[in-house]
């Protein structure tokens, strides 16, 4: 694989942020990215339907589940993930070490805008 500037990035910001957002393209190379800069963290994908029934029917047991150093790919899958902040934030946020991933326009289809890191933004 082709070293990036942004693994550093990603790196330091998941140490330091509890929710980060990387979105770019379709198959540009972001899961593949995360999963070797990230190679400690948990992986696990939204397009899987258990993965996501679990996220939609039970959004604080999922947290709770995947909470610490986890990936979690094409979030823009689950309805309402934008609400998962607030949950995040009112326990510990210093427990959760969470990279959201999806595609570039997933962040703002509904209007509002990521109020947490978002590493898209950073490289623009």
């Amino acid at each position: 694989m082709i070293h990036r500037t942004i693994s550093e990035k990603l790196i330091a910001m998941g140490a330091k942020f509890p929710i980060v957002t990387l979105t770019g393209p379709r198959q540009s190379g972001k899961s593949t990215l995360l999963k070797s800069a990230l190679a400690g963290y948990k992986y696990v994908s939204m397009e899987d339907p258990d993965n996501r029934l679990l996220a939609i029917d039970d959004p604080r047991g999922f947290l709770r589940t995947y909470s610490d150093k986890t990936i979690i790919d094409e979030v823009q899958r689950v309805p309402g993930y934008l609400h998962w902040k607030p949950a995040i934030y009112s326990t510990k946020p210093e427990d959760y070490h969470v990279i959201y991933n999806g595609d570039r326009g997933f962040s703002t289809s509904s209007g509002e805008v990521l109020p947490w890191p978002e590493l898209s933004n950073t490289f623009q």
